[in-house]
Order: C-alpha cells, then structure tokens, then sequence
C-alpha cells in the first residue's frame, strides 16, 4: 500500500473515532441536560425509554461489591489502559487485518474512549437508554456500550475463517 493511502486511511480511521466518541458525549450532554431532573422518556411504551442514571461501576456492575476510596480512579485507569492497548493491537495488525476488523477495532476504541472520558470527567458514566419488554430487562446502557458491543460481533465475525470458492 502506498505510503500516501495509507496515511489518508489512518486519517480516516482517527477521524471516524473521534466522531463516534463525539456522537456518545453529545448523547450524554443531551441526557444530562434534558433528563436528569426529568420522568423517564417512554419513546415506546413497555419497550423503550431513555431514562438518566450514573454508573459508578463497570458494565452490569460487576464491582458493586467492591467499596474503595479510589474505585472511580482505578476505573478511569482500567479504561485508559484499555483503550491504549486497542491502539497498540491495532497499529501493530494494521497491515493484515480485514476492513471488518478495522471498523471493530474503530468501534470499540471509541467506546472506551466515550466511557473512559465519562470517568475522568464526571466520575461515573452516564447512561440513559433502557430496554425492556415483560420479563427481560436490561440495563441501562449509553452510546460508547453499544458502538463496543458492534465492536465485539464485528471482532468476532472478522475472525471466522473464510471459505475458499
């Protein structure tokens, strides 16, 4: 690959991440601003609604037993470290690695990124999308967890072997 092409490509790759880490701060100001001090917002009813919450753990509070003085600190550094590893996996497989895994690898950077900012900033994570149909409730989510989400199953779906035809 030309050295010209690949440095538009790194570009691109730069630029896509901070747009998406852009999209989920901008969700979050919005729901900071509009639903902190509001009713949840039944966007469809018994299935749907964006409702403010502040998760002071990690996903599906898998620390919530764990009282530190310096839990959010710890989290905020968890995130950091996490995200430069994904840097340093993907530059070092950027030459070999599918355009699947590039937009995995584009994704999920920028969810970390979107949650560790949260952590360093405000020191939790805002979350306000919750799902939730009869018996099955998930918890309340933002952004950055869904573009890490679509991350993942891009991660997973670029590693499966391709057939030959």
């Amino acid at each position: 690959m030309s050295s010209s092409r690949s440095l538009v490509l790194r570009a691109l790759a730069v630029a896509s991440v901070a747009m998406l880490v852009g999209c989920d701060g901008a969700s979050k100001y919005a729901a900071v601003s509009k639903l902190a001090s509001a009713a949840p917002a039944k966007l469809l009813p018994n299935v749907l609604e964006l409702v403010y919450t502040e998760n002071h753990d990690t996903a599906f509070t898998l620390l919530r037993g764990l009282a530190w003085p310096a839990k959010a600190e710890l989290l905020a550094a968890m995130a950091w470290v996490a995200s430069f590893a994904l840097v340093a996996a993907w530059w070092n497989r950027r030459r070999v690695i599918s355009p699947v895994v590039h937009l995995a690898f584009a994704l999920t950077l920028a969810g970390a990124l979107g949650n560790a900012l949260d952590r360093v900033t405000r020191g939790f994570v805002v979350d306000f999308v919750h799902l939730h149909a009869g018996r099955f409730d998930w918890p309340v989510f933002n952004l950055a967890d869904v573009f890490v989400v679509i991350g993942a199953g891009l991660f997973v779906m670029g590693a499966r072997p391709r057939v030959a035809t």
